[in-house]
């Protein structure tokens, strides 16, 4: 009986300490980077992509211990423009060849994290905390440009070819981590102001798939390495 009586009375604690629920919503700008095999040359330069995003969450709040607070968090996040921006130049000699290439690889994604948070009180009205877990994301559309310039044997070239002209380019799902960090700001007992920074790194690469002349080809573009900062609003309910 008092086995059971304790277990019931744990029971109770933990309902009691995993009561907390917030939802929150975001709007972020970010600054995407990359690697690839063409980067791997040295005389290739990478640049990053910037753009934009939004995000909606839920937090539920499973363990507290005195003042510390543990929660798990999904998200849906948009993120637009993720990708790179690469330069590729060769010179050899004089007048025989002197090319430079530039390319652009980018994908809006659909980006569902599963985040373990911590929260640390600082003041009633300010908390702090960090956030890390795993991430599946989906291309709903992404694009591949190239430009070349410059010279070859003696004949100038400038061209353009964006792939998205020649046949749809589709992007692949892919696997990363999320790691974050936050600052709320308490407006009221329930209301909160949430600034957020987040770096997305994923594990697999993007590929781009093409039809071309009914065959598909498939390319490594990069893989994201992304650095975003949010603002946004949060209620706890």
């Amino acid at each position: 009986m008092k086995k059971i009586l304790a277990a019931a009375f744990a029971v109770l604690l933990l309902t009691s300490a995993c009561a907390a629920l917030s939802i929150g919503a975001r709007g972020s700008w970010n600054l995407g980077f990359g690697d690839s095999s063409e980067e791997e040359a040295s005389n290739n330069k990478a640049n990053g992509n910037m753009g934009g995003g939004a995000a909606a969450y839920v937090n539920f709040g499973i363990l507290k211990i005195g003042s510390f607070g543990f929660g798990l968090q999904p998200e849906v996040d948009l993120n637009f423009n993720n990708g790179i921006n690469y330069v590729a130049s060769a010179s050899i000699g004089k007048d025989i060849a002197n090319v430079k290439t530039t390319v652009t690889a980018h994908t809006n994604t659909i980006d569902i994290p599963l985040l373990l948070t911590f929260d640390l009180p600082v003041t009633p009205a300010f908390t702090i905390g960090v956030g890390a877990g795993p991430m599946v994301s989906f291309p709903f559309e992404a694009d591949n440009t190239t430009t070349t310039s410059g010279n070859l044997l003696g004949v100038s070239s400038n061209g353009t070819t964006n792939i998205s002209d020649i046949a749809a380019v589709k992007g692949n799902m892919t696997f990363g981590t999320a790691l974050d960090a936050h600052a709320k700001f308490n407006l009221g007992a329930l209301l909160r102001i949430v600034l957020d920074m987040r770096c997305n790194i994923d594990l697999t690469p993007t590929e781009f798939t093409q039809e071309v002349k009914n065959n598909t080809v498939t390319t490594e573009a990069f893989t994201r390495r992304s650095f975003n900062l949010g603002l946004g609003v949060e209620v706890g309910l």
